[in-house]
């Protein structure tokens, strides 16, 4: 199951070498529930990856909070109840395949035959049969994320936060993982932050696209995406899919003419 996310009144400022003060981010409030789809969509700059940074505890706002079914994200995130998959894969160029995706449990000293053969059938689902004991450097950059994708859910987390995952990879890869991160997280209700800049991919995954301001960033509007949980390509070629596509851009626009005005 997934976990509740709160966000309130948040706000991150940063002082940059010169003095300056920069208000990179809020005051933004908003909630996501257990087990809901939530997609960030905003210009760059709006503190979107500042914002999924709180979420998973790795770093302190200046002012409000995050919770995650109550507590401080940095609890969950040491009981390993959060998974991040950042822009680049960030995989260990020493280790195997296999190895990777362990690297959280061997971390916590929990790593046996049942999570080793969990891990494998996770690579399997994912793409990755037969890559088991290659290396990073042998893979493709969507190979790469791919693995990247199972660390993050080898400890079946309750939250997956996700900062432009697919951003790298060419259109055909960056679909196709699209359908693998849906896979992956309908069954185990797991609750997923989304950070991206294409509309595309945010109506495609979530049940809910939440736009922001230009920086420093707040909420500006949300649409609800009525797809269904389970979606398969199909869905592309839908009516309603591209009826989505247009409300968004429609809210992006009035976004940016809100901030203009």
């Amino acid at each position: 199951m997934g976990a509740r996310i709160v966000v309130d009144e948040l706000t991150v400022r940063y002082r940059l070498k010169s003095g300056d003060l920069i208000n990179a981010l809020g005051p933004i409030s908003l909630e996501v529930e257990n087990g809901e789809r939530v997609a960030l969509l905003g210009p760059s700059g709006c503190g979107k990856t500042t914002m999924l940074k709180v979420t998973a505890g790795l770093l302190r706002p200046s002012s409000g909070r995050v919770l995650m079914d109550g507590e401080d994200p940095s609890l969950p995130r040491r009981r390993g109840e959060i998974g991040v998959v950042f822009q680049k894969p960030t995989l260990l160029p020493w280790r195997s395949v296999l190895e990777n995706v362990l690297l959280p449990l061997r971390i916590r000293g929990d790593v046996d035959g049942r999570l080793e053969r969990m891990a494998i059938d996770l690579l399997h689902a994912i793409g990755l049969k037969g890559f088991e004991r290659s290396y990073p450097n042998e893979l493709s950059i969507g190979m790469q994320q791919r693995c990247a994708l199972a660390r993050a859910m080898i400890q079946s987390p309750k939250v997956l936060l996700l900062d432009e995952p697919f951003a790298s990879l060419d259109e055909m890869n960056r679909e196709t993982l699209n359908f693998d991160l849906l896979r992956l997280c309908e069954p185990n209700g797991v609750t997923a932050l989304l950070i991206t800049h294409n509309v595309y991919e945010a109506v495609l995954f979530s049940d809910r696209v939440i736009v922001l301001s230009e920086r420093p960033g707040r909420k500006v509007t949300e649409v609800r995406v009525d797809l269904g949980k389970e979606r398969d390509p199909r869905v592309l070629e839908s009516e309603r899919f591209y009826e989505h596509i247009i409300r968004v851009r429609k809210a992006l626009r009035l976004s940016r003419l809100e901030v203009a005005g």
